[in-house]
C-alpha cells in the first residue's frame, strides 16, 4: 500500500506559463508610468523565452537564470525612466511566487489526498526561498508534510540524493511512495531510479524515445486519484 504521494512544483502544481502571464501584467501595471510599451505583451515574450519553462537557456546572460530575466527586461524594455537592476531583480524575486497560478484542481487533489490519509510532499529544482512563498501563496502549505529545494539540498533532481532526502523526511520507502511530475528524465526517471513508483503528467514535454514508458501517466491532476490504486496492483 502507497503512503505517500511526492510531487513536481512548476508544471505539476503550478501553472509555469500561465504564472509569467500573470507576474507581466503586474510588473506591466507597476511599472506602466515608466514605460513606453503599449502592454504586457513584450514583459510576457522576454521572460517566457529566457524562463525555458524554468529550465533557462545556454544562451542566457548569466547563469542565474533570475538575472537573466531582470537583466533583458531593465535592458530590452522601452522605457522612459529606467529602473536598475537590482530593483528589476527585487521585483522578480519578491513578486512572482505571488502571481503564481495552480494547476486546475491541484488544491482539490491535495486536500482530497490528505483527507485519505497519504503523506504529501514537494520536490523541486530551485531556491528554497520561491518555493516555499509559491506554496503559502497558493495555500498548499497546510496539506504538505515536506518540502525539498534543490538549493537547500545542493542536488537537483534527477539526483536520487533529492528523492532520498524527501524519502527520510517522510520516513517512507521507496516502494511505498509515488513520485508525480511532468519532466521525463528529471521527475519519472529520476523518480524510477530511487525506487518510487511514478506517475507522468503529460502536455509538457514529449517523451524521449531513450527510456522506458512510464509507469503510468495523466493529462490533468483530477485523474491522478484514479491512478493511484493501478500502481501496487
Amino acid at each position: 500500500m502507497l503512503t505517500a504521494i511526492i510531487f513536481d512544483l512548476d508544471n505539476t502544481l503550478t501553472h509555469r506559463l500561465r504564472s509569467i502571464e500573470h507576474f507581466s501584467q503586474y510588473f506591466f501595471q507597476r511599472y506602466q508610468l515608466q514605460l513606453l510599451e503599449r502592454n504586457s505583451q513584450r514583459i510576457f515574450d522576454i521572460i517566457r523565452e529566457t524562463d525555458n519553462g524554468g529550465y533557462g537557456r545556454p544562451e542566457n546572460p548569466h547563469p542565474k537564470q533570475k538575472m537573466s530575466i531582470a537583466i533583458r527586461l531593465q535592458r530590452e524594455l522601452d522605457w522612459r525612466v529606467t529602473p536598475d537592476v537590482d530593483e528589476v531583480l527585487h521585483c522578480w524575486l519578491t513578486h512572482f511566487p505571488k502571481c503564481s497560478v495552480e494547476m486546475p484542481r491541484a488544491g482539490s487533489v491535495l486536500r482530497d489526498l490528505k483527507r485519505q490519509g497519504y503523506r504529501l510532499a514537494v520536490v523541486s529544482n530551485g531556491a528554497e526561498f520561491s518555493r516555499h512563498a509559491t506554496l503559502v501563496e497558493l495555500g498548499f502549505m497546510p496539506t504538505l508534510d515536506a518540502v525539498i529545494s534543490s538549493d537547500a539540498q545542493g542536488c537537483k533532481k534527477p539526483d536520487i540524493a533529492i528523492f532520498d532526502a524527501v524519502l527520510r523526511a517522510l520516513n517512507c520507502a521507496p516502494d511505498k511512495s509515488v513520485y508525480v511530475g511532468d519532466h521525463p528524465i528529471n521527475d519519472i526517471h529520476g523518480a524510477r531510479d530511487a525506487g518510487m513508483h511514478t506517475v507522468w503528467l503529460r502536455g509538457f514535454h514529449a517523451w524521449p524515445a531513450s527510456i522506458s514508458a512510464p509507469q503510468q501517466s495523466i493529462d490533468q491532476l483530477a485523474q491522478l486519484p484514479d491512478i493511484i490504486p493501478l500502481l501496487c496492483s
